[in-house]
């Protein structure tokens, strides 16, 4: 029976770990992606909130003056 070549299992693991980093940031770059959709989101309802109130208020100060 032939020994195992050490080397080439170790070049495998190597590979292995490789690809679970590079998973891992994957992961990591699409959380903050998201976080930064979600505020994105976050700020534009809140200008858009910010601007139906003042626009209702010039409407009102025009129709009651």
């Amino acid at each position: 029976m032939e020994p195992l070549n050490i080397p080439f299992l170790d070049q495998i693991l190597q590979i292995q770990q490789y690809l679970l980093l590079q998973h891992l940031q994957i992961q990591i770059h699409y959380k903050d992606l998201n976080i930064l959709l979600m505020l994105g989101i976050l700020v534009h309802n809140i200008l858009f909130l910010l601007l139906y109130h003042f626009r209702i208020q010039i409407l009102l100060i025009h129709f009651l003056s």
